[in-house]
């Protein structure tokens, strides 16, 4: 029979720059018994540091907006707050706290148990996703960081959908890490599931979407990726319906919420904001970060051509996206160029780490 060679794994060998980029890491897997008594040792301490006063505090905040619909489906068998609304997020945790209230009685602890639960497996999942590119100390070092990191204790101890969120997300990647390896079809639709029950919790899952593009990057498969490109456009379709059907229950009639005054204390768009001419220190600072990002790219593609360019033309989008407020896509823009710089030998890391270093003052200037 005539040999066949995936036509895309052909097309990167005549781009060894763009081949480096994705080239596959598999770390070692030789786990240990010992290693996995840690595991569990870990992921124990996690489950009770989650649990451990656990209704020491009342309901603060947005927990209430949770337990109103929850405590509403054991009366009326419908997710409704006390206006009348039907509440549209997150449903399976209001349906899982008004089970938890159901069998143990109304409290805090009853409300936020769900949320411990699950944000004890977001350990578990770590190692899943983490083993793909971390050798086994350095697995168990991230898990240990998953499991018992202050903040995610506080979310799992929160009657919110945000460690929802982010233990779906962890096992979003360790699903479609294990489509990477098995190429199966069933292997796809579980992550493509685990990825809808993300966007579920939280809208935010959506700039997840390229992920799906990996395994045919790092496969060197045009039919990985094509399957990966459908996925991510189904998903995204779903997510546009879904986004459409919350926001019908919110500006439902007279629930519609009051519109935010010209002038108030309202939140307001970056482009407002530098529409505004009050924001011009802003403004001075992107004028100049474009300005920088057009020289150095001249200077690189002058010296390295085009192709080395592409990395730090990302990093400095990202900048740019970040000083103009766009935290989530000049974030991912910032990732992707810094993951491609490090895989790209002739361009110097000093420089990388600058640009980190001013990634860093520009969050906290903002936040601080």
């Amino acid at each position: 029979m005539p040999c066949t060679i995936d036509k895309m794994s052909l097309l990167m060998t005549h781009f060894p720059l763009v081949n480096r980029w994705f080239e596959p890491v598999t770390a070692s897997q030789d786990y240990r018994r010992a290693d996995y008594v840690l595991l569990g040792l870990i992921l124990f301490v996690g489950t009770v540091l989650r649990l451990w006063g656990l209704d020491n505090v009342g309901l603060h905040g947005d927990e209430e907006t949770m337990a109103m619909p929850a405590l509403a489906l054991l009366e009326t068998g419908e997710p409704r707050l006390p206006s009348g609304m039907y509440y549209p997020r997150a449903l399976i945790q209001v349906y899982l706290m008004s089970g938890s209230v159901w069998l143990f009685g109304e409290s805090e602890w009853a409300f936020r148990l769900p949320s411990a639960i699950v944000g004890s497996l977001a350990g578990f999942a770590a190692f899943f996703m983490g083993r793909r590119y971390l050798s086994p100390p350095f697995n168990l070092a991230f898990v240990a960081t998953v499991a018992l990191l202050p903040g995610m204790i506080e979310v799992s101890q929160t009657a919110r959908m945000y460690v929802f969120f982010v233990t779906c997300m962890i096992w979003f990647g360790a699903c479609l890490l294990r489509w990477e390896r098995d190429l199966k079809v069933s292997s796809l639709g579980l992550a493509v599931f685990v990825w809808l029950l993300c966007l579920h919790f939280q809208f935010l899952a959506i700039f997840a979407a390229p992920l799906f593009l990996f395994p045919g990057l790092s496969r060197q498969s045009w039919k990985t990726l094509v399957q990966g490109g459908i996925a991510g456009f189904l998903g995204a379709l779903t997510f546009y319906a879904y986004y459409k059907w919350t926001g019908s229950m919110y500006m439902n009639g007279a629930l519609r919420p009051p519109p935010v005054e010209v002038g108030s204390d309202g939140p307001r768009s970056a482009t407002g904001m530098l529409a505004s001419g009050t924001e011009w220190p802003m403004m001075v600072g992107i004028a100049l970060a474009i300005a920088i990002a057009v020289l150095v790219l001249f200077l690189l593609v002058r010296r390295f051509g085009g192709k080395q360019a592409i990395p730090v033309a990302l990093v400095l989008l990202g900048m740019v996206g970040m000083l103009a407020l766009q935290f989530h896509a000049g974030g991912l823009l910032f990732i992707f160029g810094a993951i491609f710089w490090l895989r790209t030998p002739e361009l110097s890391r000093r420089w990388l780490w600058a640009a980190i270093g001013a990634a860093a003052v520009v969050t906290v200037v903002h936040f601080g």
